[in-house]
């Protein structure tokens, strides 16, 4: 079958969705652009830039994007349960599985104040006003768009729209929860818009039945920040270990608003992050946190760019990544200084830290500063494994050499654990950590 073929017949089943799905003409028209560029961009390879070290040779496109089929029943699995934390903390919860919302809710306070919490499908029919600019872009990605953006951006089928009127601040967190155990691949969108002086704080959670075939998951998550407005983003990564995961986060913002991304990586067989942050108005801030716990053959990878593009805006990166087995991680960072960013303050921070002589870290923080006028720019990278003085002390009081290493992982990421929003999921991450180091 020739490439003209089949997007040809790509095309006709990318139609054949969004009319299922009784979309407007404009996001049809999205979706086709979106497979077009899916069609005509390149699977990446060791020879691209920017994935040297991520060898997805392996994965087979075509076959995952062809694997459909329905949910293992039609009751949730006690499985998503657990994930479910029923705490008085939230002031909204969405519950999607395999893209469909199963469960939402929203504090009756902030819906009367204009707070929306739908999936992104009902944003486009009740709300496009708020939505249209997000979905109908022809290059939604631009030149950084990959296969796997352009992909989620033509079948995204697993969507939410938060939106926060003009000066609302949501107190507590907002907690999403996905969950897959069909076969078809998980593409989901995600559009957040905070708008002047307000704030919001959100957990998206991401899980999948253990005992999974081999599947896919690509996705998007933007957030609009309009001036002076705060965002909070926690995104964790818990899928099961036979899954390929393609996730693009970006944050745009406006004059004094902050945007605060925590990742927290653990599940997955190869997840590759794509995190850029685009400090356009003058003293904007972003602070990025990560957090990786490989084993086995996991592979994580994560590329940043702190795009600076007004004056007096900051910017800071911290990412903690603990090895065992065969795992492996890839970090490359990009401070992006423009010409008129003066008094830009930035730096980005990545320590690693190897259990095992077969795990693998690489590191490459790069700056690229277009003029003269900054007042802090830097980077810094470590790759070591565990202390053994360290170790060794801890024995001595009685620890086995399991539970001095146990000791010291946690003692490492307990300064990213602890800036986790709701403390039922920090308890619910530690537990999780604790049953890996265990393994």
């Amino acid at each position: 079958m020739t490439q003209a073929t089949s997007e040809a017949l790509g095309r006709e089943a990318v139609e054949a969705f969004s009319r299922q799905r009784s979309e407007p003409d404009w996001l049809r028209a999205s979706r086709l652009a979106a497979w077009t560029r899916y069609v005509a961009l390149p699977k990446p390879t060791l020879q691209d830039y920017g994935w040297r070290r991520t060898d997805i040779r392996a994965l087979d496109l075509d076959r995952l994007l062809s694997e459909a089929g329905p949910a293992a029943g039609v009751a949730a699995p006690a499985a998503l349960d657990a994930t479910i934390d029923e705490s008085t903390e939230r002031a909204g919860l969405l519950v999607l599985r395999n893209g469909t919302v199963v469960r939402r809710e929203l504090d009756e306070g902030l819906a009367r104040r204009g707070v929306l919490l739908m999936s992104l499908s009902e944003a486009v029919a009740e709300r496009p006003e708020l939505v249209r600019e997000y979905l109908s872009r022809p290059q939604s990605g631009g030149a950084t768009e990959t296969k796997f953006d352009a992909l989620a951006a033509a079948l995204w089928n697993d969507g939410v729209f938060i939106y926060v009127p003009r000066g609302v601040e949501v107190a507590a967190p907002i907690q999403l929860v996905r969950w897959n155990d069909g076969a078809a691949p998980a593409l989901s969108q995600t559009l957040v818009i905070a708008e002047e002086a307000s704030s919001v704080a959100l957990i998206d959670g991401y899980g999948a039945a253990a005992d999974r075939p081999e599947s896919l998951g690509s996705g998007e998550i933007q957030v609009v920040t309009r001036p002076a407005a705060r965002v909070s983003v926690a995104v964790l990564q818990e899928r099961d270990l036979q899954s390929w995961n393609f996730i693009g986060l970006r944050s745009v913002q406006e004059r004094d608003s902050a945007v605060a991304w925590l990742m927290l990586g653990l599940g997955g067989k190869l997840s590759r992050t794509e995190l850029t942050c685009d400090l356009n108005g003058q003293g904007s801030e972003a602070d990025l946190v990560g957090l990786v716990l490989g084993q086995q053959n996991q592979v994580f990878d994560l590329e940043s760019l702190q795009n600076h593009v007004g004056d007096d805006s900051r910017s800071d990166l911290v990412l903690k990544v603990a090895l065992r087995d065969s795992a492996a991680s890839n970090f490359t960072g990009m401070i992006r200084v423009g010409k008129s960013a003066r008094r830009t303050a930035s730096n980005q921070e990545n320590r690693n830290l190897l259990l095992s002589g077969q795990s693998r870290a690489d590191s490459d923080p790069k700056l690229e500063i277009l003029n003269s006028d900054v007042t802090r720019c830097g980077h810094g990278a470590t790759v070591g494994p565990v202390d053994e003085e360290l170790i060794f002390y801890l024995m001595t009081r009685g620890l086995t050499r399991q539970q001095a290493e146990r000791l010291v992982v946690e003692g490492f990421f307990e300064s990213i654990l602890a800036s986790v929003p709701l403390e039922s999921v920090r308890d619910r991450l530690r537990a999780s950590i604790e049953r890996k180091l265990e393994q």
